[in-house]
Formats: structure tokens, sequence, C-alpha cells
């Protein structure tokens, strides 16, 4: 085999392994929402309704046993209660403060509600817990 046909051949498998793995994807946390606003704190006034939104859409089928909790300042179940949302229907296993969403979905985009729970405002810290695979 002359040197141009091993060149053009290595170059050709290299391409084929860059198509595949590009093909079959891998978990990025750049491109994942999934934990973009893990313990990140958001305040709840009096009588209303805060959303979060979470951006799981190029999480692809990487994130599985996905959980949302909500804790207060102390780590302590806060008077504010949690609703995850899924193309405004109300999705997972909750109790208002803890829910199971279990397998994020391909190109899922969650919109967290955070109800005002007591007089007064409230802050609250998100907490998102999961494991990640990869093909």
């Amino acid at each position: 085999m002359r040197f141009g046909s091993m060149l053009t051949v290595a170059v050709l498998a290299a391409l084929a392994c860059i198509v595949g793995a590009a093909i079959a994807g891998t978990y990025d946390p750049n491109l994942c929402g999934a934990f973009a606003h893990n313990n990140e704190v958001v305040t709840v006034p009096t009588g209303q309704t805060v959303h979060v939104t979470v951006d799981c859409s190029r999480c692809s089928t990487f994130v599985h046993n996905y959980v949302v909790t909500i804790t207060d300042r102390h780590g302590h179940t806060p008077k504010a209660t949690l609703a995850v949302y899924l193309g405004g229907v109300e999705i997972g296993l909750h109790n208002g403060h803890v829910t199971d969403i279990g397998d994020v979905s391909d190109a899922a985009v969650y919109d967290l509600r955070l109800a005002s729970g007591k007089n007064g405002n409230e802050d609250v810290t998100l907490r998102f817990s999961g494991a990640i695979t990869n093909p």
C-alpha cells in the first residue's frame, strides 16, 4: 500500500470515529441544564408563584433518577411548595417539597413552580440530584 493510500485510510478511520461519537453522544454538563440551578436560592414573595425554567432539551436521555427538592435557608422543609410541569402538565411524584421526575425525557424543558406558603417572603434553595449515564 502506498503512503497516500495509507494516509487516506487513516483519515477516513479517524472521521468514522468522530462521526460515530457525535451520533452516539455523551453527556455534556455545558449543554445539559439539569443541574444548572443546583443550590440556587430563590425568593418566593408572599401570595405569589415563582417560575424557574430548567432546560433539559440537550440532555438527551443521559439523566436518570432525577429529583428536585426545595429547602429553606437552614436545609429544612420550607413553607413554600414545589410543583414541576412539562408541557403545561404537572409531572412526577411529589409531596409539595420533593418531586421525583425519574428519567429525563429527550428534549424536556421543565417549569418549576414555587408557591408562597407563609406570610412574608421566603428564600428557598433548589436542589437537584440524579444519575448520569453515557451510552
